[in-house]
């Protein structure tokens, strides 16, 4: 029995090397056949990249946690400055446009000079000049006599571009309300 045994060991393990030894070839030759080498090394080459691609992946997140810290500071920053923006005091400033200097007997006559909202509309006026023109303004002409002044101010500002030219008159305002009679 023990014999018997030996020799179903022996039998056993010559067929086990048997089969490795002609099983390799037959693995390839599948491998080949199906195609499972090609995959079996693009599966290699795919591992390799993604092991790089977390790599990447970690220093971008690293990255982007600092551009974050950055972008924090920055809104802290602005919401400072426009907070210093806000508590500045607001000053108007009345725009007054002159025409001549005051020379040699020149007085001055004021004007109010603005431009018709459908001229803007219909050249297409945008930006600073359209904001300019958003109100009427103060003009200043230092003339001799007061026609020549609006001849200087028609001049400047063409009703063909739009302008309106009207006298401006002084209101004087006194601490005693008018009396009526």
């Amino acid at each position: 029995m023990f014999a018997i045994s030996v020799v179903i060991f022996v039998t056993g393990l010559v067929a086990f090397v048997g089969l490795l030894i002609l099983g390799r070839p037959m693995i390839q030759a599948s491998e080949r056949q199906f195609a499972l080498a090609a995959s079996r090394s693009t599966l290699k080459t795919l591992r390799g990249e993604r092991g790089e691609l977390n790599v990447q992946m970690a220093d971008l997140d690293n990255q982007k946690r600092e551009l974050d810290k950055a972008l924090g500071a920055m809104t802290a920053e602005q919401k400072e400055l426009n907070d210093k923006i806000g508590r500045l005091p607001k000053r108007v400033y009345e725009l007054t446009f002159e025409l001549g200097a005051p020379e040699g007997g020149a007085q001055p006559y004021e004007f109010i000079v603005s431009r018709q909202a459908a001229y803007l509309d219909l050249e297409k006026v945008f930006g600073p000049e359209r904001q300019l023109w958003e109100r009427p303004r103060v003009l200043r002409v230092w003339s001799r006599s007061h026609a020549a002044a609006v001849s200087a101010a028609e001049k400047r500002y063409p009703v063909q571009n739009g302008f309106v030219v009207r006298s401006a008159e002084r209101i004087a305002v006194s601490a005693d309300p008018p009396r009526r009679g």
